[in-house]
Order: C-alpha cells, then sequence, then structure tokens
C-alpha cells in the first residue's frame, strides 16, 4: 500500500517537475503549494527510518522539494538563480563570484522545514548580489534594497573578520529574517519554525541592525561581540574605505555618492548636496519596498515616496559610517541654537568613541581633517568639548587650533 502511494506521488512530482522545467508560473506552483507540503510531511515521517528504500524515497521527496522552493522563490521575486543540489560543500551558501547556490548534502539528514529555511536564507542572499550590482548605476537606485551600501560594505570588506564575528554580520542577520518571514505562510511548520528561531537566537543572529542603523540608532550601545572592542560595521566601514582609496569609483553609483573619482570619501556636506540632486532627479517618483531589513514583519511590499526612499539610503550611508555620524552631529550642532540638543550631539559623538577607542587609531588621519575643517569654521571651543578627555584627540584639536591661531590670529571661535 505504501509503495503503491509513493508510485502516484511520484507520478504527481515528476508531473511537477516537468512543468517547472518548462518555465510554469508563480500561480501555478502557489496551486500546488498543498501537495508540496504534504511531501514535505512524508519527508518528516520517514527520517526515523534507516532502510535504502526509505532513503531512496527520502532522497526522491528532497530531490522534489529542493527543486520545488527554489522555483517558488524564484518566481516570487521574478529572479533567474543557479543552483546546485547534493553539493560536497559542508554547508550551504551563495558563492558571490560564482552567482549560484550551493545546498550541501548534508541538508539531506535535515527536517523539511529546515530545507525550506535554508533554501529561503541562501536565495536572500542571492537578492543581496543583486541589489549590489544593480547599485552600480543610480538608475536602478529606487529599485534596489536601502541596506544595500551595508551589504555591499560587508561583500567587499569581510576577510577574517567574517569568519570570527559570523553573528554581528548584517547580509546573515538579514537573510535569516528574510527566511522567517517567508516560512510564516507554512502554518503546519511554525514550532520547527520557532525551534530554528530560537537557535539563531542564542546565537545572535536575529538582530536587524540594517533597520537599527537606517532609522538612526547608536550602534556603539548594541551587542557586536567585537573581541577588538569595534563594532564590526565600523572596522567594516574602514576596511571598505581602505579597498577603495585611489581606485576609480564610477559617480553614477551607488558608491558614487559616498566617494569621490578617485575613492577618496565624501565630506558629508558634500553627500547631502548629492542627496539633493538625486531628490530632485527623482522627483515624484515611488519606490517599492520588497521584504528585508525594513520591511521583514511585512506579508507584502509596500510603496513609499521617492523622498522617504531616498532619505533611507542616505541614513543607511551616514550612520554605518562613523566619520559621517561625526560631521553631522557638528552640523546639528551647528544648526541647533538650544544648547540641551547641542549637547545631545556631542554625547553621542563621545559616545562613538567611548565605546569604540580603536576608532582614534584607525581613523586619525580622517578624524584631523574633520576636526581642522570644523576649526577653520569657528568651532573651535565645539571641537574641544568633543574630544575632552580623549588623550590623542584633545592634543591634535588644540596643536590644530594653535596653528590655526598662528596662520589667520583668529580666535577660537564661539560654541554654538
Amino acid at each position: 500500500m505504501e509503495d503503491q502511494e509513493f508510485i502516484v506521488d511520484l507520478k504527481k512530482m515528476k508531473k511537477i517537475l516537468s512543468n517547472i522545467d518548462s518555465g510554469c508560473d508563480f500561480e501555478y506552483l502557489e496551486d500546488k503549494m498543498g501537495f508540496a507540503l504534504k511531501i514535505g510531511n512524508k519527508y518528516d515521517e520517514k527520517r526515523g527510518s534507516f532502510s535504502q528504500e526509505t532513503r531512496n524515497q527520502r532522497s526522491i521527496y528532497y530531490y522534489f522539494l529542493a527543486t520545488f522552493f527554489m522555483a517558488y522563490i524564484s518566481k516570487k521575486y521574478d529572479k533567474k538563480v543557479e543552483y546546485e543540489l547534493f553539493s560536497d560543500r559542508d554547508t550551504s551558501c551563495f558563492v558571490h563570484s560564482e552567482d549560484k547556490i550551493y545546498l550541501s548534502k548534508n541538508l539531506f539528514d535535515l527536517s523539511f522545514a529546515n530545507i525550506i529555511f535554508t533554501i529561503f536564507h541562501e536565495f536572500r542572499h542571492k537578492m543581496q548580489a543583486d541589489d549590489i550590482k544593480s547599485s552600480e548605476s543610480l538608475d536602478n537606485i529606487l529599485s534596489i534594497d536601502p541596506a544595500t551600501i551595508l551589504f555591499y560594505k560587508e561583500r567587499f570588506a569581510r576577510g577574517d573578520i567574517y569568519d570570527n564575528n559570523h553573528n554581528c554580520f548584517i547580509i546573515e542577520n538579514d537573510a535569516n529574517l528574510f527566511a522567517l518571514a517567508e516560512c510564516k505562510r507554512f502554518s503546519n511548520l511554525q514550532n520547527e519554525i520557532k525551534e530554528i528561531a530560537n537557535g539563531y537566537i542564542d546565537m545572535g543572529e536575529l538582530n536587524n541592525y540594517a533597520l537599527f542603523i537606517i532609522e538612526g540608532g547608536d550602534i556603539t550601545t548594541e551587542e557586536f561581540n567585537d573581541e577588538r572592542n569595534l563594532p564590526i560595521v565600523y572596522e567594516q566601514n574602514y576596511l571598505c574605505k581602505k579597498k577603495i582609496f585611489m581606485t576609480n569609483v564610477p559617480q553614477d553609483s551607488l558608491l558614487g555618492l559616498v566617494y569621490d573619482s578617485m575613492g577618496y570619501p565624501k565630506s558629508y556636506e558634500k553627500i547631502i548636496k548629492e542627496k539633493e540632486e538625486l531628490l530632485e532627479r527623482f522627483r515624484g517618483q515611488v519606490a517599492t519596498i520588497n521584504i528585508g531589513p525594513v520591511n521583514h514583519y511585512q506579508t507584502n511590499s509596500y510603496t513609499v515616496s521617492n523622498i522617504e526612499f531616498i532619505n533611507k539610503i542616505f541614513r543607511a550611508i551616514v550612520n554605518s559610517d562613523p566619520m559621517l555620524t561625526i560631521e553631522e552631529c557638528f552640523h546639528l550642532c551647528n544648526m541647533d541654537s538650544d544648547k540641551f540638543y547641542s549637547k545631545m550631539h556631542i554625547d553621542k559623538i563621545r559616545n562613538i568613541f567611548d565605546n569604540c577607542p580603536k576608532l582614534v587609531e584607525l581613523y586619525f588621519n580622517e578624524l584631523k581633517i574633520i576636526f581642522t575643517r570644523e576649526v577653520e569654521k569657528g568651532n573651535a571651543e565645539l571641537a574641544l568639548e568633543i574630544v575632552k578627555g580623549i588623550p590623542d584627540l584633545e592634543d591634535m584639536v588644540e596643536n590644530i587650533i594653535k596653528i590655526h591661531k598662528m596662520e589667520s590670529g583668529n580666535s577660537t571661535g564661539s560654541f554654538k
């Protein structure tokens, strides 16, 4: 009876797989979802058996499920994706340089819930990579994820810090949150999905750092779990700057909003000017926010104005770069005549240095340029207030003020 049931299932699976190969649409896969979930249940029911016949059946079920759900998520987001089942790799992964997903052979021994979670997780990495590629032209700016600059920095500067701080990486937390959001629709799997989520929570891999950054949170107060006491986002930013410095950066690209044509970081004032030009360029247009860092808990995508969307992109740019954050605080202090709010901006800068002492060493030259520029604007007292008690910075600012006095004969300026 059981063999007969498997033969019936096999016939249906072959037909569905044939239609997938022929290029079926998303609606077809939605219609067959009930059958796919039934196969998933049977796959799980046979996990406890070690007979060769059962393993062969499970292998067929696995092939069907992996193919079906890869087609499902690809059709849902209208993307073509290359993938390999039963890969010899120890873990499943998306290989950026090959634009390909590898599902490890070890996935075969896991539950149905783990299979679809992994497929959705790796597919999200494909989406991140596509956004990075699309960001090479500003013509596509309204179609990328607002957090793309963060994805770019992590892909560009990952190196050894990725292996040592996997739980801190925005691309990984984002992929986990995406996969969980996609798994919400499968009510019969919610207990297992909850167990998967709890495992990632225990590892610290369900933090939505990207949303926190875009919304202007102080990431120096987050637990980034970096043994060198430097938030990973800031270290990646530094490594990315080092790699981009003195390279050709196309100016009509997302990177071109942050770096000049020679790869030198732009000032906050220049970046704000870039933002205004971008807002004018896309005046009156709308953007779609799909499931991603700013929309993990929505069931559908939604549209926003170009102003709201572009503002999110620039929040990600400024808040992920400690130097731009410091420049913005100077700017806000100069704009705000209320000393209470000025002190809030000063405290934010001091908090960055207090929680990330290594920043002074890494960014010393850039800090010198920023503080020199502020002293020349007449903000010497403000600069001194910010660096008070931070030995290397305090000495640096005092020397900048002395040189400025000698060259111009001006006073230190007034505290604003």
